[in-house]
C-alpha cells in the first residue's frame, strides 16, 4: 500500500577538482600511482609487508566485510 501518490524527485550534485593528489606505491622495481588524501607518509625505503584484505578485518565484523 503506498501512502504518499506525490511524485518521487532525484535530486543530484556533482563536482570536479582541478587538483591531483598524487601517492605512489613501490612494489619491487615496479611503482604504481594512485590518489591519497592522508597526510602521513611511510618513510622511504622502510618495507611494509601486503596483507589481505581478510586478515585485515575489524573485531566482530564478517570476513565479508572486510
Amino acid at each position: 500500500m503506498v501512502s504518499n501518490v506525490a511524485p518521487w524527485i532525484f535530486t543530484v550534485g556533482a563536482s570536479t577538482m582541478d587538483r591531483d593528489f598524487p601517492a605512489y606505491v613501490t612494489f619491487g622495481f615496479s611503482t604504481i600511482q594512485g590518489q591519497s588524501l592522508s597526510n602521513s607518509t611511510v618513510p622511504v625505503g622502510q618495507a611494509h609487508p601486503v596483507i589481505s584484505g581478510e586478515d585485515a578485518n575489524v573485531a566482530n565484523q564478517s570476513i565479508a566485510s572486510s
